[in-house]
Formats: C-alpha cells, sequence, structure tokens
C-alpha cells in the first residue's frame, strides 16, 4: 500500500497518527515571562485522597492549595478514585508541600524556568495577573493564639500560637482530615472540619502569644481535662 507522506497507517488500514508540521492552534504554547524575575521549578506531584474518604462515591477531592495567595501556575491535570494529579510553578521545592502538605512522589520537569508555558491543556489562571497587580493587598498575618474544637465535645482541644493563625488552622484542619494529627485523642473524635469550631485570641507579638498560649492551656487543664492529657502544642 503506498502511503502519503503525511499519514502513518496501522494493519487495519487507517490512519495511526498524522505528522504535525503546523501544531495545532489549540496545542500551541503562548509563552509569558515568569512573575517575580526569579527562575522557578516546574514540578508535578499527587494529592492522594485523604484515607477516611477512599470508600466515599460522593466525595469530590480538594486539591487547592491551603494557603493564598498563591503566586504562580498550578492546575489539577488527572482526577481519579485515590489521587489528583498536579502540575505547578514553584520558587523552591518546599513550597510544594507549603501548599499542598499531601504532596506525594514530587516530581522536577524543569529547572531554572524563565517562562510560563501555557496552552489548552494548561491555561494561564485567571487569577494570575490579580495577584501580581500593582494595588494588589493581602490582608495582614493574624498572630495570636488559636483553639479549635467540637462544640459537642468541649473537652477536647488542639490549642497553638502563631504569627499566622489563618495557616496555623488550615495546617491543623488538613492533619485532621488526613488522619496524621499528633493530638491522637482529638484525631479519633475528628469527624469533619465542618463541626469545628474556631476561636482566635489576638495578641500583639509572638512572645505574648506564647504567654497566652500558656494561660490557655492551663485554664483548660484545669477546667476540664481531668486525666492531664494535654492538648496538642502545634507551632507553625
Amino acid at each position: 500500500m503506498s502511503q502519503k507522506k503525511e499519514l502513518i497507517y496501522g494493519a487495519d488500514g487507517k490512519p495511526m497518527y498524522e505528522l504535525i508540521e503546523v501544531p495545532h492552534e489549540r496545542d500551541a504554547h503562548m509563552w509569558e515571562r515568569v512573575r517575580g524575575g526569579k527562575p522557578l521549578l516546574r514540578v508535578g506531584f499527587l494529592s492522594p485522597v485523604p484515607p477516611r474518604h477512599l470508600n466515599d462515591g460522593e466525595y469530590i477531592h480538594d486539591s487547592r492549595p491551603i494557603a493564598w495567595p498563591i503566586y504562580h501556575p498550578y492546575w489539577i491535570v488527572r482526577m481519579s478514585d485515590d489521587a489528583n494529579m498536579l502540575m505547578a510553578y514553584v520558587e523552591k521545592l518546599e513550597d510544594v508541600t507549603t501548599y499542598w502538605p499531601e504532596a506525594k512522589e514530587v516530581t522536577v520537569f524543569e529547572e531554572n524556568a524563565e517562562r510560563y508555558g501555557f496552552n489548552a491543556n494548561f491555561p494561564k489562571p485567571t487569577w494570575l495577573d490579580e495577584v501580581w497587580a500593582p494595588d494588589f493587598t493581602v490582608a495582614p498575618r493574624k498572630c495570636g493564639v488559636f483553639r479549635i474544637y467540637d462544640a459537642d465535645n468541649d473537652v477536647l482541644n488542639v490549642i497553638g500560637y502563631s504569627d499566622d493563625v489563618d495557616y496555623a488552622v488550615q495546617r491543623n484542619n488538613h492533619q485532621l482530615e488526613y488522619g496524621v494529627h499528633e493530638d491522637r485523642e482529638f484525631q479519633r473524635e475528628y469527624e469533619g472540619w465542618q463541626y469545628l469550631t474556631i476561636e482566635f485570641y489576638p495578641t500583639v507579638d509572638i512572645d505574648a502569644a506564647k504567654a497566652k498560649y500558656e494561660e490557655l492551656m492551663k485554664f483548660h487543664k484545669q477546667a476540664g481535662n481531668e486525666e492531664g492529657n494535654l492538648p496538642t502544642n502545634l507551632l507553625i
């Protein structure tokens, strides 16, 4: 069988694929210089489904980062029953687990990337220009003490202090969701983040936060923790 130059045929005589000399429009990359002026890493990784949800047919795995804003593009490439696959640009490898603490099998696909590559499969995020706009502002970090508890069982507490309370609370919730929190008693009673209540005690600096934390720990130990099982001290 004679073959046209641009086609490759299979055993059944049907074209297998076309040799592309001009990229299809949907596959063509739009290159854009990275924001911030620093070369980036382009990485891929898995975001596993929390074990407690593996057999839940109604569960939709949320692989968004636990901190916001994020300053470089990321994409959920594939979703499956046990893990989502993501691609992201990051400034350093540690950023992956800062934003996605559950990340596994992190692979570096490109080092010293000076341009983002966008196409139909990896579109430019709608928020990218917004977070790099000159007038974009981020609320100041909250310094102080936090208490996480279930209103139906407020003897058990997760109490901590941080100079970034919002992130510390998200990190605690994430650990509870994945079943890896260091407070094993609280973990055993955990039924879902939507049932938790958050209290926040603002302080002027981290030293004041530590003093308030010790005061709150003492109060809850005396008030209801008769067995002496202290709530966790998780400093983020």
